[in-house]
């Protein structure tokens, strides 16, 4: 609990400065003004000397160029190189002006903050600079390595707050002694010695070959890699061996079956199984070498046993995973102490009170201790009492607990106050295109400035006019952390109406929790009075498969609702048993459900947000040529083919639209009623949350945050959604009606999703009332009219660019966004698809069975289907003119059917239960939860991007392992902004709906 309300205590807590400031007069005109610039600039340099008086700010890569002939290095090599280097950066070759350019920069922004890290460009340096127009690597004579420079010896791995870094990019031909010697007499910095330098060069373990540790750690990894692989392809041997011999031998309940034997025993796997037992005999090493299976090591971690066992104590449980949480809380901030460029800045958030949640982590060691005193005491007298006291129970008491926790150790271990000023100062950013902080493009440059807080915009404007003779800025080239949120000098309107509603929401779900906590009061002590009664917890199991957010009410609260009918269903808002809900997993699976789609679903989601986490941060990267750069990396297609996961979507929504249709026409007779109920329950299912997300976007978000292009006046939404183009929103219509006015980037989903609900009872209308063939006419010509479109478009638009990294570069001409991406028209294939695989499987049947070829080559044929729609275009990314336009084109038309077919095929064969280990994959229990909050995190999670993105102090900067960090963090946070979003938007009104609606 504590790791997840620390972060929303640290954004809520406002920082406050102790002592007041006292000011100085400040000139009026701005002549004096400017003349004060002039000076300060004039005295600049000598200020900030004395300030940091180090002879670091000595080294700068232009002495090298002016002391050409200085140099007397010793190694042949090196200085030849730097001659190269040096002669090259004179005549400007682009090559050596990359090297030079990756030069840490003394007394860069940030000294006073605590910046010692001058690290100029690490991958700069090492890697060859991307040439855009021909798709290559600038190639340079020299190969080029990186040194770190640091003012107090010791190593890179022990860098401490003492000591200024600088970052030095020199030849890989010049070792330590000889770059030293080159800073001697070069720089005349002469107190240096190698213990100073660390390169990037150096041999790791400082020799040239492996060290024999390494050689022996990597046999081991190998072995048991290896056991892994072996032991897995036994259990599948086993688990084929059961599905054929399942029928022939009833006494067998089959190898998956006896996985939750043993889930209770104090092991870390499961014991073999009741097949695996009847198999012993004759293969009893297939058997043991089945306990090492990965398949088997993931049942058991995600295993979850409703069934406690009144011995355990499962609560324990939790206590272990959030003191971790704290555990992780606090590493993740002190190692990162001694790397951090404005320790100032946390030194003044240690202020902050909730600081202390972080200072105070120690605590969760000793709650790790705590826990552990109690386990063993429990445990001990446990077996003490199950056998003797014994020699043999000392000796085992002892060898268990090393046995558990040195091997896994072992392989790891080898793998106070505030400077007061005269004056409030503003940040303000510059850009040299005007649009709003929310409109970052990477066409133009932005330029920090810090002023003071009684300059407004149009004053900076004119400031910077006359300073600097540039006459065609205005006020839209200026954005100020100063301005005012919504551009009101209080709360807007709209932001006091949406507080209003958020707070009676709030309070509702407050109240149904007080209302749900006195009925399980009242149940306890009527619980052995009722017979009938299962307890207030028992009824879960009731309304779990239906599809509302909240469990019906329990048997006891059905027994008291006619003494209380109010309290009964003011419960039915709690936020508990919400939780309940959301966390809640039925190992016992209904025949008529489809759980593998809950895998399907979660990993959908998960690319969206990748792709997201990538593209909404391309505008505020700083070293853009790396990353197109890594666009030529094979894998980098899963990032640009992310695109397929929205189609994976509309192919499911198509898929159970088609099969509950079916399903509530043959419980009541097609009517009116059920048609009038089919768009309203569709509507009310999804706007309600919608909306909410929306208005909390366009009106709250400019209170969410700071940071130098944080859009304070506007928030995340555009101007023309924030002046009513917000309406579309609630008809749907926004993708094709102004869309340019769209809100939430996102909800182009929402609206093709709606419409193609509008319009699928042309195909399910005719299949239910017996006319087929009309049904599946209709869905292949919904699939030709999408073809047709993107194929018109197409051709009508030549110059229309389907690349993603253009696109997102905003290139000029026809938009591909607008004109093809987020039309319902060129985009229903998938839709069309999902309702014919639902119309197949309920033709079929979910007992159908496929012959084993036709199996085989389906599933083949399905995979290679999708990796070629994935990674046909990777050509397009490496050659030097990319794929012909007529490939693009056939890609475009074809691609969205080509996914559409694989997909169906997994949902066909996953349905009549002839999936295999995919079926059983995706519907493993932990897809249960995350799915249940899928469409919350879907609205949500764009916002949780912006607000990681302009909360940044400095620009993102491309790193595959960063990237993956940011992912990852982005994807948790938005799972747990959903929980907020489901408990407080999207249950209060699928209560109303269930009430109101009979449903």
């Amino acid at each position: 609990m504590v790791a997840v309300l620390l972060p929303v205590l640290l954004l809520v807590l406002s920082h406050s400065t102790i002592g007041e400031p006292t000011f100085e007069t400040i000139p009026l005109r701005f002549e004096s003004v400017i003349q004060r610039l002039r000076e300060f600039y004039q005295n600049y340099p000598d200020i900030v000397n004395d300030l940091v008086n180090n002879p670091f700010a000595k080294i700068r890569p232009e002495l090298l160029l002016n002391n050409r002939t200085s140099s007397q290095n010793q190694s042949s090599d090196c200085e030849r190189d730097l001659e190269i280097l040096i002669s090259a950066a004179s005549q400007r070759q682009l090559w050596a002006l990359k090297v030079l350019d990756a030069w840490g920069k003394p007394l860069p922004s940030g000294i006073l903050k605590g910046n010692i890290f001058w690290l100029g460009n690490y991958d700069e340096c090492l890697n060859p600079l991307y040439q855009i127009n021909n798709k290559s690597f600038l190639q340079q004579p020299i190969n080029t390595q990186y040194c770190a420079l640091q003012s107090v010896p010791g190593s890179v791995q022990e860098i401490t707050s003492s000591g200024i870094i600088l970052g030095l990019c020199l030849p890989t031909s010049c070792n330590r002694q000889s770059i030293v010697t080159l800073l001697h007499e070069v720089f005349n910095v002469s107190h240096l010695t190698i213990d100073y330098l660390d390169c990037s060069n150096e041999r790791t373990d400082e020799r040239h070959d492996p060290l024999s540790g390494t050689i022996a750690f990597s046999v081991v990894l190998s072995l048991l890699a290896s056991l892994i692989l072996i032991g897995t392809l036994a259990d599948l041997v086993l688990r084929l061996s059961v599905s054929s011999d399942e029928n022939k031998k009833p006494h067998s309940k089959g190898h998956q079956d006896s996985l939750t034997e043993s889930s209770n025993k104090n092991a870390s796997l499961n014991s073999a199984n009741q097949t695996s037992q009847y198999l012993t005999n004759p293969l009893p090493s297939i058997v043991f070498l089945a306990e090492f299976s990965a398949i088997r090591t993931l049942g058991h971690i995600f295993a979850i046993d409703k069934k406690e066992n009144e011995n355990s104590f499962a609560f324990l449980n939790g206590i272990r995973v959030l003191s971790l949480c704290w555990v992780i809380l606090g590493h993740s901030f002190t190692f990162g102490i001694f790397y951090m460029s404005n320790i100032i800045d946390l030194l003044s958030a240690s202020r902050n009170f909730a600081f202390q949640l972080i200072t105070s982590g120690v605590f969760s060691v000793d709650t790790f201790f705590l826990l552990t005193g109690f386990l063993t005491a429990v445990l001990f007298v446990r077996h003490a009492r199950k056998e003797k006291l014994s020699l043999r129970m000392m000796i085992l008491y002892y060898v268990h607990r090393y046995v558990r926790l040195t091997p896994t150790f072992i392989l790891v271990m080898f793998v106070k106050s505030f400077l007061q000023q005269p004056i409030n100062t503003q940040y303000c950013a510059l850009q040299s295109v005007p649009g709003s902080a929310q409109g970052i493009t990477s066409s133009g440059i932005t330029l920090g400035l810090c002023l003071p807080t009684s300059c407004n915009r149009q004053s900076i404007i004119t400031l910077i006019q006359e300073i600097l003779n540039v006459s065609s800025l205005n006020k839209n080239n200026l954005h100020c952390s100063n301005d005012r949120a919504n551009e009101q000098h209080g709360p807007s309107s709209g932001t006091i109406a949406l507080i209003i509603v958020l707070s009676f929401l709030v309070l509702l779900v407050f109240i149904g929790t007080i209302a749900d906590i006195f009925l399980q009061v009242s149940v306890k002590p009527n619980e052995d009075e009722k017979s009938h009664s299962n307890g207030y917890h028992n009824l879960s199991e009731e309304s779990s498969n239906k599809n509302v957010p909240v469990n019906s009410v329990y048997p006891a609260s059905q027994y008291m609702a006619k003494p209380m009918p109010s309290i009964v269903f003011l419960a039915e808002f709690s936020a508990v048993r919400t939780l309940g809900h959301i966390f809640a997993i039925d190992k016992k699976e209904n025949e008529n459900s489809f759980v593998f789609l809950n895998g399907i679903r979660v990993l959908s989601l998960f690319w969206v947000i990748l792709g997201h986490s990538f593209f909404f941060g391309l505008s505020y990267m700083s070293n853009i040529l790396d990353l197109l750069s890594a666009s030529r990396n094979f894998a980098f297609q899963l990032i640009t083919s992310g695109v397929f996961s929205v189609d994976t979507f509309f192919l499911l929504t198509g898929f159970l639209t088609a099969v509950l249709f079916v399903r509530h026409a043959r419980k009541e007779k097609l009517s009116l009623r059920m048609m009038i109920l089919y768009y309203v329950h569709r509507y009310v299912r999804l706007t309600p949350t919608f909306i909410l997300v929306m208005f909390v976007s366009i009106y709250l978000t400019p209170y969410f945050g700071q940071g130098p292009l944080f859009p304070v006046q506007q928030g995340f939404e555009s101007t023309g959604c924030r002046n009513g183009g917000w309406w579309t929103s609630f008809l749907y219509i926004g993708n094709f009606f102004k869309s340019e006015n769209m809100c939430l980037s996102v909800t182009w989903y929402l609206f093709n999703d709606m419409q193609f609900h509008w319009i699928a009872p042309l195909a399910l209308i005719p299949f239910v009332m017996k006319q087929r063939a009309i049904g599946y006419i209709m869905t292949i010509l919904f699939v030709l009219v999408s073809i047709g479109s993107i194929l018109s478009l197409l051709l009508y638009y030549p110059s229309m660019v389907t690349h993603a990294l253009d696109i997102s570069s905003n290139a000029t001409g026809p938009n591909f966004f607008d004109k093809i991406y987020q039309t319902p028209w060129c985009r229903i294939s998938p839709y069309a698809f999902g309702l014919l695989t639902g119309f197949v499987v309920i033709s079929t049947g979910r007992n159908y069975r496929l012959n084993t070829i036709v199996r085989v080559i389906g599933n083949i044929l399905a995979t290679v289907l999708g990796l070629v729609c994935i990674f046909s275009t990777y050509g397009d990314y490496i050659l030097v003119p990319g794929l012909s336009r007529a490939s693009l084109v056939a890609y475009q038309v074809l691609s969205r059917v080509g996914w559409s077919m694989s997909i169906s095929w997994l949902i066909f064969i996953c349905s009549i239960n002839q999936g295999g280990i995919v079926n059983r994959i995706l519907s493993f229990s932990i897809w249960t939860p995350l799915a249940r909050l899928n469409y919350a995190a879907y609205l949500i999670h764009s916002t949780v991007i912006f607000v990681t993105i302009f909360n940044q102090s400095v620009p993102l900067y491309y790193q595959s392992m960063t990237f993956l960090n940011n992912y990852v963090s982005i994807l948790c946070f938005s799972y747990l902004a959903a929980i907020v979003v489901v408990i407080f938007f999207e249950t209060p009104f699928f209560v109303l709906e269930k009430k109101f609606l009979k449903r």
